[in-house]
């Protein structure tokens, strides 16, 4: 009979009593995760997913009047579809568990074993749907622009570029610090020490490298590699949205308007309603409009659309039959495509909106998030030399659309508070 716990018997204690249960935790304001499908393997031919897109319609079309003689045909303008492919990256979460903390578990079973770990366990699968959540929204994508260095070991962040979620609880995360271009690491590896959310201020636990100031962009470190830049996280939204050059998923964005998002420039001011009946009108000149259309704004812009509502507004449960009040999770209003769902998200940034057709989107991949390793699925490895098990997590997906233009990406929005 064992004595002492093993990296098996933990395995089978962890799978009995969290399993299923912390798989489909997702911590307060994740919602685009909660939105957006995940895909697995069943769906991938090969190493990719590969998906066939319509890009352009036929259009070899002759008109004739009534009794015209027999005429040449125009010539055939034959549609174009291509095939979309999209690969899932990695993301590993690693925390550690010592020696004591497991013995406690060690004589009364499962029970003793929730009582131990629990903190640990709901930690670990909160945190990674957050990286989840900011990495489908900013993957390669700055996290915040520098627009000041107040102190040696701070920096402000730009109201445009503030999302308070991707700060909350961020001690201890470890950050670069690059150039606008992406060219040039100017701090790497600098660890976050505190976080004034009134002031947007980030301070550091050392001075900030000569290079650092206005401009620079924030990454988690080791997200991107200058110079080309190679980035080793997937494309989020924001990436898709704002890309109107190069290859996106295996298709040029510039060949194609159907491949291309759409774009409302606020001008500098809040968000109104007249600026989202915009972002839904470049949806439907596209064909889009159909499904189901979600805008997300971040807190702020949030209260301000609360004191714009006026006319064009509708609050309804999902019974349809109460009204919602101001301040409600989320607010449903007609425009000419049919309903649009307003979402705030801790997680967007002051600056930015995104309409989406939630139809479109979808999360591709091997894993979604899951404890333990993909082979094995292991959640606990013995430290060599040391007196604990290092915990881990696993996921391996992208953000992908497969109708980029049935989108709409809301710019320069100045929030009022």
């Amino acid at each position: 009979m064992a004595t002492a716990h093993s990296t098996s018997t933990l395995e089978g204690i962890f799978k009995r009593v969290y399993d299923n249960k912390v798989r489909f935790i997702y911590p307060n304001g994740v919602r685009v995760i909660k939105d957006v499908p995940f895909r697995g393997g069943d769906k991938r031919p090969g190493e990719s997913f590969n998906a066939a897109i319509t890009l352009v319609f036929e259009n070899g079309f002759t008109y004739l009047a009534p009794g015209a003689p027999i005429q040449t045909l125009q010539p055939a303008a034959v549609g174009e579809t291509k095939r979309a492919a999209v690969d899932g990256f990695q993301v590993i979460l690693r925390s550690q568990v010592d020696y004591e903390t497991i013995a406690k578990a060690s004589t009364s079973g499962p029970r003793a074993f929730v009582q131990s770990t629990k903190h640990i366990v709901t930690n670990m699968a909160n945190s990674f749907r957050k990286r989840q959540e900011i990495e489908a929204l900013y993957g390669q994508a700055d996290l915040g622009v520098v627009q000041s260095t107040p102190a040696a070991d701070t920096i402000q962040i730009t109201a445009a570029s503030w999302a308070p979620g991707i700060w909350a609880g961020a001690e201890q995360a470890v950050v670069d610090i690059l150039n606008a271009g992406l060219t040039v690491i100017d701090d790497a590896a600098i660890t976050v020490l505190s976080v004034d959310f009134t002031l947007r201020r980030i301070q550091f636990t050392g001075a900030l490298a000569g290079g650092v100031g206005a401009g620079d962009r924030i990454f988690w470190v080791g997200a991107v590699i200058a110079p080309l830049p190679t980035h080793q996280s997937a494309i989020g939204i924001h990436e898709i949205l704002q890309q109107t050059s190069g290859n996106l998923f295996n298709i040029d964005v510039a060949a194609f308007t159907l491949w291309r998002a759409n774009s409302v420039d606020a001008g500098g001011s809040a968000l109104d309603m007249d600026h989202i009946q915009e972002a839904v009108a470049r949806i439907v000149e596209k064909g889009g409009g159909e499904g189901r259309l979600c805008l997300y704004v971040s807190t702020a812009t949030w209260v301000d659309l609360i004191g714009d509502l006026a006319a064009l507004r509708r609050f309804q449960r999902g019974d349809g039959n109460a009204r919602y009040e101001a301040g409600a999770e989320a607010i449903t209003f007609w425009t000419q495509s049919g309903p649009v769902e307003i979402k705030p998200s801790i997680f967007i940034k002051g600056g930015f909106a995104y309409l989406l057709d939630l139809g479109a989107w979808s999360r591709i991949g091997a894993q979604d998030f899951a404890f333990g390793d993909p082979a094995e699925r292991q959640v606990f490895h013995r430290l060599e030399e040391k007196n604990g098990y290092d915990a881990r997590a696993y996921a391996n997906q992208s953000v992908f659309c497969d109708a980029v233009g049935h989108n709409t990406i809301i710019e320069n929005i100045v929030n009022s508070n």
